[in-house]
């Protein structure tokens, strides 16, 4: 049987990418906006999340939730004083999507 310890998702988490995240706001409930989910996964180490919406395009949140973390980091804010990958845009699998994506600059 696996135990389950409290805490021990930090240590999974560490270097993950999640590449599916709906953020609020949403046309359903979601519990934190893009700049919490990206505060939470900097606590736990992740690499990478992307950011998707059903409806829009998540390229301009996901820049500016990318200068938010940027800036913290740069105050000495960060929870880990780590970075996120550049590139956290996720557009689907349809080729259409992904070349629009590429078109996007990534923040620096």
């Amino acid at each position: 049987m696996l135990k389950i310890y409290p805490g021990i998702e930090n240590e999974l988490l560490q270097g993950a990418i999640d590449c599916h995240i709906h953020a609020f706001p949403d046309f359903v409930h979601r519990s934190q906006d893009m700049i919490q989910v990206a505060i939470e996964a900097s606590k736990t180490g992740m690499r990478a999340i992307a950011f998707k919406d059903h409806w829009n395009i998540s390229a301009t949140s996901a820049y500016l939730t990318q200068r938010h973390i940027d800036d913290m980091i740069a105050r000495g804010s960060s929870p880990t004083g780590s970075r996120f990958m550049r590139r956290r845009m996720c557009f689907g699998m349809r080729p259409e999507y992904v070349r629009v994506g590429l078109q996007y600059p990534n923040s620096r």
